[in-house]
């Protein structure tokens, strides 16, 4: 492999990292024309670690913005419940840890959902989101190579202009 190669592989593998479905995947599959395996090697890879980083620093995360917020607003009231918040209560309490990290490839970001899944259920289950992401990664970098593949003609009037 040369280096192009090789800078092909490195930004598919940050673009899968933060976005797979918007990013990664068309990226690997439409520019960059990579086989079967290297798709899914680079989907599972990029899940683990863009979860894994991300499930890492969002303790220091969580914790430097707490201190911010007492330092710039020391006698904060409670947070009123708005509809935002209604909502977020229910995804918690209705589709739980396994909810959130199979949605975090597709609809959110992986370092998103990572971090709203360690700030919902803690940090004792940090682990559990690194590998629960990283198996639906794996199911939706399947699924969605699948959808791509068999929609390829129809999809590729959009990236070549």
């Amino acid at each position: 492999m040369d280096n192009g190669e090789w800078s092909k592989i490195i930004t598919a593998f940050f673009a899968c990292a933060y976005r797979p479905a918007l990013l990664g995947l068309p990226t690997e599959i439409f520019a960059f024309h990579f086989s079967f395996l290297k798709v899914l090697l680079i989907g599972i890879t990029s899940g683990f670690f863009g979860s894994a980083v991300s499930a890492f620093l969002s303790e220091e995360l969580i914790l430097l913005s707490e201190y911010i917020m007492k330092k710039i607003y020391p006698n904060r009231r409670k947070r009123r419940i708005t509809r935002s918040n209604r909502f977020l209560i229910k995804a918690k309490k209705y589709f739980g840890i396994v909810g959130i990290a199979a949605i975090s490839p597709v609809i959110i970001s992986i370092p998103f959902g990572t971090f709203l899944a360690i700030r919902f259920f803690g940090y004792k289950n940090r682990n559990k989101m690194v590998l629960l992401t990283t198996l639906f990664t794996a199911i939706w970098t399947v699924i969605l190579y699948a959808v791509y593949h068999k929609f390829h003609h129809h999809l590729m009037q959009y990236f070549t202009k």
